[in-house]
């Protein structure tokens, strides 16, 4: 795996998304939908287990000096509140537009002015390798991790099928070569997304929002 500091596009603190277990000190890279506390939430979760990572990484400078180091009952108990936000349907959440969608009343409830922004990918490939990178070069460039959809894993073994995960870097892409390092399961994991393009049947999609 490229280490994360040898990518061309990445986030400026990788540590805040570090969450610590107590008392053992085993150590996360954001949460893991396997926290939640019915079989529903594990099975479905993974979208507002993304939205959460993405809200903590944003909203890392209103922390307390206490919870600069995330622990995971406080992770948790933030992957709770945002379910009521960003709950699946019977279907999960399959679409980009689905994931956002309660997101405002997230951001707007705890004082946030914002912007949102998505780009389905559905084959037939009508989405190629420069818009994808773009819309991923735009936002971790401005310091903003983004939501991956991946609906099927094509031939990209690292990834899952009907699955959300967290973009956090980015190599610059090499034709059909583009790496990206993900936060998946309270790990980080490199993935070939052009692997995944060129092989995907059921495509998937890409989100971010910003806060002000």
């Amino acid at each position: 795996m490229m280490k994360y500091e040898e990518m061309t596009y990445r986030l400026e603190d990788p540590d805040a998304f570090v969450v610590t277990d107590s008392p053992n000190g085993t150590r996360f890279i954001g949460g893991d939908q396997d926290w939640y506390h019915t079989k529903w939430q594990r099975m479905s979760g993974c979208g507002p287990t993304t939205i959460t990572n993405i809200f903590s990484y944003l909203t890392r400078g209103t922390r307390q000096d206490s919870d600069k180091q995330l622990s995971k009952a406080a992770h948790t108990a933030l992957m709770e509140k945002i379910w009521k936000y960003v709950t699946p349907t019977i279907h999960g959440i399959p679409t980009s537009t689905l994931l956002l969608r309660g997101v405002p009343d997230l951001l707007t409830a705890h004082g946030y002015q914002y912007q949102l922004d998505q780009l389905d990918i559905e084959p037939p490939r009508n989405t190629d390798i420069p818009t994808i990178e773009n819309f991923l070069k735009q936002y971790l460039q401005q310091d903003i991790p983004v939501a991956l959809l991946t609906l099927d894993k094509g031939k990209e073994p690292t990834l899952d099928e009907w699955h959300w995960v967290t973009v956090v870097g980015m190599d610059e892409a090499k034709g059909n070569d583009m790496r990206l390092i993900i936060i998946d399961n309270g790990e980080m994991k490199e993935v070939n997304l052009g692997l995944w393009l060129a092989t995907t049947k059921k495509g998937g999609g890409l989100a971010a929002f910003s806060i002000s």
